[in-house]
């Protein structure tokens, strides 16, 4: 799923995730086109993945893609965040969209 739905499903902000991602190390932005990037040690976690998403003929770019794993982790840590700029409990039977099909936060 997108960061984006991913954000939707975590009931935060989309620019909150993607700061939170990027400040931890989860995503980076890709020097030639700008695009978020999933950085290889999550990848190999198995919390983020990265689809080549094509823009236009011959032209494409990397979409970074949180997987169900990534959306349990980012669950136990984005909810309760330590920062203490958002606290929130987890909802309890929040319906999400996953990868083809409907799946519980």
């Amino acid at each position: 799923m997108s960061i984006r739905a991913a954000a939707q499903c975590l009931s935060v902000r989309q620019g909150e995730l993607f700061a939170w991602l990027s400040a931890r190390g989860w995503i980076s932005t890709h020097p030639e086109t700008n695009a978020w990037a999933a950085c290889d040690a999550v990848i190999e976690r198995g919390w983020l993945a990265t689809r080549r998403k094509t823009i236009g003929y011959q032209r494409y770019v990397f979409q970074a893609l949180v997987t169900p794993l990534g959306l349990a982790e980012l669950s136990n840590h984005v909810l309760t965040a330590d920062d203490g700029k958002r606290a929130k409990q987890r909802p309890q039977a929040q319906q999400c969209g996953g990868f083809g099909g409907v799946k519980e936060c």
